[in-house]
């Protein structure tokens, strides 16, 4: 079910609702958590004039963003389609199950 990006979202969207709206964010150094999860459908844009692909992007609050007082939500990273039909070793993205964290790496 995972291997696509609607199967994806749905997965993420459980682990949200399970964990009462807020799942453990983790990038590096960085910690927050993630609230809200976007997915955009492929679409033309204008401005730029190119099409952008379907994804979905990972809203939270992270490092730095509770600074302000309420934090205000960012995109912390987003997934593409072929990022999700992936392996699950080799995704820049993995839930950890024994720490209950979504964690996020930085692949180059």
């Amino acid at each position: 079910m995972a291997y696509t990006l609607d199967g994806e979202y749905k997965r993420l969207e459980n682990l949200i609702k399970k964990n009462s709206g807020r799942l453990p964010f983790e990038c590096g150094c960085a910690c927050g958590e993630v609230v809200d999860l976007e997915l955009v459908e492929e679409h033309y844009d204008q401005y730029a004039r190119k099409w952008i692909e379907s994804h979905i992007n990972v809203i939270g609050n992270a490092g730095l963003d509770y600074a302000s007082k309420p934090p205000v939500p960012r995109t912390l990273f987003t997934i593409t389609s072929t990022e999700a039909q992936k392996g699950y070793k080799t995704r820049c993205y993995r839930y950890d199950k024994e720490f209950n964290i979504l964690e996020y790496f930085e692949r180059r």
